[in-house]
């Protein structure tokens, strides 16, 4: 049976997209050229112990949304709003 993933620094192993999917998602197996792809995209990778660069889910899934880099980045808040009438 296999084990399952365990939170590490508050991420579970899961959330991380694996070496595998990040293969079918560049179309590339070298990191830099992985790394480029995923910056292409919007993502801002780290770099993993094998060098490969890593990413959540959560993050390819709202680019794939198109939600916008700046949207997820706290946007600046509409402060006209505070005026009042």
């Amino acid at each position: 049976m296999a084990e399952t993933a365990q939170p590490r620094f508050g991420t579970a192993y899961s959330d991380l997209v694996s070496d595998e999917k990040l293969e079918e998602l560049t179309g590339y197996t070298r990191a830099a050229e992985q790394t480029r792809v995923l910056r292409s995209m919007g993502l801002q990778p780290f770099p993993g112990r094998n060098g490969h660069p890593r990413v959540t889910w959560e993050a390819v899934n709202r680019i794939m949304a198109g939600t916008p880099v700046e949207a997820r980045r706290g946007a600046e808040p509409d402060w006209s709003a505070m005026d009042g009438p």
